[in-house]
Parts: C-alpha cells; sequence; structure tokens
C-alpha cells in the first residue's frame, strides 16, 4: 500500500482503499488464509478475460479514449482542451467560466478535476513516472515476475511500483527488449518516525523536486541493487504527476458522505473522479457513470 498510495500505510483508510481485504477478514477469520482459498479457487490464467487487466492502456495513452469519445459526438458538443477558471449558480442555471475567455451555461454540471483543483490545496505526494528500456542481453538477473513493489519498509529512499515488458507479445519492448517501468514518490513515513528505515535515506523527500538526472540515477542505482542491471538504458523517459495521488486518510468515506450531502443541496452538480470512491481507472469510469446517471434523472 505504501508503493501503491506512495504514503504511509498507517494513515490511510482501509474501507476506503481496499475493502475486500475487511470483508475476507470478517468472512474466513484470516486475511491470509481467506486469500489462499479465493486464489485456489479463481480459473487458471488465460482461461477468461484480459490476463494483466490492471496493467493494460491504450497504444496512444489515456488521452486516445477522451478524443475517440469526443470524435463520436455531434459537432460543437464538446469543447476540448480549456480551463474552466470559475463556476458559479446563476439563477437556476450553472455558469461555467474558461481561461480563454468563454462562458457556458448548463442545467447540470458534472465536476470532474483533479482532488487538489476541485478542493483546497493539500500537501499530496508527488509521484513520478518513467520508462526505462534495456535490450536483453545486458539486463542478467532479468526478473521472473512481472511486477514489484517497494513499500514502506524496503531500504529505498522512495515507494514505488514497477512492472516489466518482455517477449515476443509485449507490444511495447519491441523485438530483443526489456522495458521496465516505474511509478515513484518520496517516503511519507520518515527513518525517524519508523525505526525500521535506515537513517541513510532522510533525502526521501527530495524525489519530488530533485531535477531528472537525479531521478533517473536514483531510480537505476535501486534497479542495480535489486536486479544487478548496471548497463545503461537504450531509452529512458521521464513524467512528472504532482499531487496526482489522492489519499484515502482514515475518516475518508465519512468525509465523503459529508460532502454527497452537501452537493446534494445544490441542484444540477455531481462530483466524479479518483478523490471520492477509487482511485483506479475503472473506479473513475463508474464514478463518471454514475454523476451521468444522476445528472440525466435529476
Amino acid at each position: 500500500m505504501a508503493g501503491i498510495y506512495t504514503a504511509d500505510p498507517d494513515d490511510l483508510s482501509l474501507r476506503a482503499t481496499m475493502p475486500r481485504f475487511i470483508e475476507v477478514e470478517r468472512k474466513e477469520r484470516s486475511l491470509i488464509l481467506g486469500l489462499r482459498r479465493a486464489l485456489r479457487k479463481a480459473p487458471l490464467p488465460g482461461t477468461s478475460g484480459a490476463r494483466w487487466s490492471l496493467f493494460v492502456t491504450f497504444a496512444g495513452g489515456m488521452e486516445e479514449m477522451v478524443t475517440a469519445l469526443a470524435a463520436r459526438l455531434p459537432a460543437g458538443a464538446v469543447v476540448l482542451k480549456q480551463r474552466v477558471s470559475a463556476l458559479e449558480r446563476a439563477g437556476d442555471r450553472w455558469r461555467v467560466a474558461t481561461s480563454e475567455g468563454n462562458a457556458f451555461e448548463a442545467d447540470r454540471v458534472i465536476v470532474a478535476t483533479e482532488s487538489h483543483a476541485t478542493a483546497a490545496p493539500d500537501p499530496l505526494p508527488r509521484p513520478v513516472a518513467g520508462h526505462r528500456c534495456w535490450r536483453r542481453s545486458r539486463t542478467p538477473r532479468r526478473p521472473r515476475c512481472r511486477s514489484a513493489t517497494a513499500g514502506a519498509t524496503c531500504p529505498t529512499p522512495s515507494t514505488a511500483s514497477a512492472s516489466w515488458c518482455r517477449g515476443p507479445r509485449a507490444k511495447r519492448a519491441a523485438g530483443r527488449h526489456v522495458l521496465e517501468r516505474e511509478v515513484s514518490g518520496p517516503r511519507a513515513r520518515g527513518p525517524r518516525a519508523d525505526p525500521r528505515l535506515p537513517r541513510r535515506h532522510a533525502e526521501r523527500r527530495r524525489a519530488a523536486v530533485d531535477d531528472d538526472d537525479a531521478l533517473i540515477a536514483r531510480a537505476r542505482g535501486e534497479l542495480r541493487a535489486a536486479l544487478g542491471i548496471t548497463a545503461a538504458p537504450v531509452l529512458t523517459r521521464l513524467h512528472r504527476w504532482p499531487a496526482s495521488m489522492p489519499q484515502y486518510r482514515v475518516g475518508h468515506l465519512s468525509r465523503i458522505e459529508a460532502i454527497e450531502r452537501r452537493v446534494a443541496g445544490l441542484p444540477g452538480l455531481a462530483l466524479a473522479g479518483a478523490a471520492y470512491r477509487g482511485v483506479g481507472i475503472a473506479d473513475c469510469v463508474h464514478s463518471g457513470e454514475a454523476a451521468a446517471e444522476a445528472a440525466l434523472l435529476g
């Protein structure tokens, strides 16, 4: 959980982040026992559904979904790439103003911005996404798994989640190459607060402000220690996503219920996105569908 949410697990709400764990523990009296039983009942890999459903995306990135949806709608129904600067109630309608100087009136509005844009500023972790590609011959200890997570007690300067693409079916790793993808962020838990962490990793929070070369060097050092890869990658790309991971801290669901009660008192307004009841793509799609249904029926 520390690697996935780039957070201190002690601060996160289990009911909000992983409710299935609570259900399994209550039903099976033990989380480990319940997961083992569920694994035995699960279908064999490849018998149904996508084999790695949590790690698939569009070939051209997530924007491909937005452009495809916009292309299927009537001309003029969608306005893209304009930043909303103000939202206000005007009589019995809503008025939406943009930084480009345009204004729109609407009967109903769904606010689906990132959590830090919707709410007051909150110090959120700043994950960094990186891609590195090596020739297979230069990776002496190729990972036998497809993904791994460095969590709260792992002796690395940052928490991270990584996955690998290799083999003839890996479309993003052409030919004899191995592609490594990593999402990392500064540790939320400091070495003094957690005696299990060595003091030498006090530089963990610099991961959000270091320049690109320093971040790449740190990631290569961690991979060198974990997999013995000393060769320089043939391809490296780095993307920064500031304040992009909502933190579902203890009491999160109670806060969301309070927000939803207040929103219900504003006619024609709905909320959707990763800030409320799930950070994954499937959760966000469900959130958007629920908001759209409420707008249509409201």
